[in-house]
């Protein structure tokens, strides 16, 4: 395998993981059913919580195209784990929690419909400015 087949299957390894820990929690919408759905205040914070793994991902994916060893990319992989899991502690989640919630949503229109309208304001609170649709 040559160099440059080596630094972009690691990169693109490691991302497939950070997708599948970002989709995951839409994987089951079986046990959202039994799920308590969240309130508006619990709503507003999951919304914060999305917020700050989104940007997580978004600076471990710009971080990865630099990344030129599969050491670089475990570390990488380690760093975004505790900065996720930092961003639901934070703000009180499990990891159970949030991945229940994120079944309501796929699950539950209205209630989805009611998230992305919190996410919408949410980013442009964070950055007035931007015109970007996450």
């Amino acid at each position: 395998m040559s160099t440059r087949e080596t630094l972009f299957r690691f990169p693109t390894r490691i991302l497939g993981l950070l997708a599948l820990l970002l989709i995951l929690p839409f994987a089951s919408s079986a046990s959202a059913q039994e799920a308590t759905p969240p309130d508006s205040q619990e709503l507003e914070v999951f919304v914060e919580t999305y917020v700050d793994i989104q940007e997580v991902r978004e600076d471990v994916e710009r971080q990865m195209a630099l990344v030129t060893s599969e050491e670089e990319a475990a570390a990488l992989q380690a760093q975004a784990n505790e900065r996720m899991g930092a961003a639901l502690e934070e703000n009180d989640f499990t990891i159970e929690r949030y991945t229940e919630i994120t079944n309501i949503l796929n699950a539950d229109e209205e209630l989805r419909l009611e998230f992305q309208q919190k996410y919408q304001e949410a980013l442009e609170e964070r950055d007035p400015g931007s015109t970007l649709d996450r």
